[in-house]
């Protein structure tokens, strides 16, 4: 699981990683992890291969609903089947509970799990192929970052930009994101 760790990069161009020639001054470092991995980003956002890119614009959306389209369905269903009679009647208070769950989640500065996905695009190591997005990898990456409380790079930009981070203080964000996952706990705790 962690042998991406262990791999030598290689430097040739069928890997499309940071040794690349084309991305030769267009990435610079960005940070270094608690377990000693060294992350890049590009320089300008605007060259960042389309397959990369794609996925940025993706978990952007999910950023501006706070929500990612699997839950936003669910929600949307719910109200349905809450206001189409199929249960046998229709039941407007649960709708509006439904709703009130929608709201509540606009309401958060940013979710924490959407804000690693956005990292995680982002910010990248040696051995990823930069014109494409590896789920695989990157779900390891956000954990080792959860397990290990990285939260230093959420203060980088663009990350910062994007997520509005320019008052919060390390411990202020630390505590955010426990409250929020709290709240998005509760709020998803019934979800159909």
């Amino acid at each position: 699981m962690l042998d991406f760790l262990k791999r030598k990069p290689k430097i040739n161009n069928e890997l499309h990683n940071i040794y690349h020639p084309v991305f030769s001054d267009q990435i610079e470092p960005a940070f270094k992890s608690k377990r000693g991995i060294q992350y890049y980003r590009f320089k300008d956002e605007l060259p960042m291969p389309y397959g990369r890119y794609q996925m940025v614009q993706t978990y952007y959306l999910e950023y501006e609903l706070r929500l990612d389209h699997k839950l936003f369905k669910q929600y949307i269903a719910a109200i349905k089947g809450f206001l189409d009679g199929s249960a046998g009647q229709v039941n407007i208070g649960k709708a509006f509970e439904t709703i009130s769950k929608m709201e509540a989640r606009a309401e958060l500065a940013f979710t924490p799990d959407q804000a690693y996905n956005l990292a995680s695009i982002i910010y990248f190591d040696e051995t990823e192929n930069l014109y494409k997005y590896d789920l695989a990898h990157n779900k390891i990456k956000i954990a080792h970052w959860k397990e290990d409380g990285d939260l230093g790079f959420f203060f980088m930009k663009p990350l910062d930009d994007l997520l509005g981070l320019k008052n919060f203080l390390p411990q202020d964000l630390a505590d955010y994101i426990r409250t929020a996952d709290q709240i998005l706990t509760d709020l998803t705790s019934d979800t159909p």
